[in-house]
C-alpha cells in the first residue's frame, strides 16, 4: 500500500463571496501540471500540519506573509492523496513574482475558462454550488482510473459535509 500524500491549495479572495481569486499558473518547466492553474500551495512535509504547510508554501511561492488562512474544504483522490483547501484575504497589494509560476488575479465569472488542474476544478465547481460560502465545510472524495494521472477519468465522486 502506498503512503498517503498530503498537499495544500490556497485561494486568496478579494472578498467573500469572492469576485476575484488569486490563482497560480504553474511554470512550463514544472514536471507536474505545467502551465495549468491552481491555487498556491504544495506538499505537506513530515511533522508539519496542513495549516503550517499552507503558510510556508504561501510565503515560499509568493513571498506573502501574515495572511490568516482558514481551511474550508478537502479533496481526497483514490484514498492516496489529500488536498487541504484554504482561503485568505487578498489585500489588493501588487502581486508578487514567483520562480515556480505566475500569480494572477482572476475574475470569478471567468474562472472556468482557465486551464485548471482537474481536482482543483472539481473543488471550485463544488464551492460555486455553495455560493462561494467558506463556512460550509465540505470534502470531495473522487476515484479516478489512474490516481496519479491528473487527467484520468473520474469514476466516482462523493461530496460530504464537513472535513473528513
Amino acid at each position: 500500500m502506498s503512503k498517503l500524500l498530503h498537499y495544500t491549495v490556497i485561494f486568496l479572495c478579494n472578498q467573500l463571496p469572492p469576485t476575484q481569486l488569486i490563482l497560480f499558473r504553474r511554470a512550463a518547466d514544472r514536471p507536474f501540471a505545467p502551465n495549468r492553474y491552481t491555487g498556491v500551495g504544495g506538499k505537506v512535509e513530515e511533522g508539519e500540519t496542513p495549516l503550517a504547510a499552507a503558510v510556508r508554501e504561501l510565503e515560499e511561492e509568493t513571498g506573502l506573509t501574515d495572511i490568516p488562512l482558514a481551511e474550508f474544504g478537502r479533496v481526497i483522490v483514490n484514498n492516496r492523496h489529500i488536498l487541504y483547501y484554504f482561503f485568505g484575504n487578498d489585500n489588493g497589494n501588487p502581486l508578487p513574482e514567483s520562480n515556480e509560476g505566475i500569480v494572477e488575479r482572476v475574475k470569478v465569472e471567468d474562472l472556468f475558462s482557465y486551464n485548471i488542474i482537474p481536482t482543483t476544478k472539481i473543488f471550485l465547481e463544488e464551492w460555486k454550488k455553495r455560493f462561494w460560502d467558506t463556512t460550509r465545510l465540505f470534502t470531495v472524495s473522487i476515484v479516478r482510473d489512474d490516481p496519479d494521472g491528473i487527467d484520468a477519468k473520474v469514476k466516482k465522486m462523493i461530496v460530504e459535509e464537513g472535513l473528513v
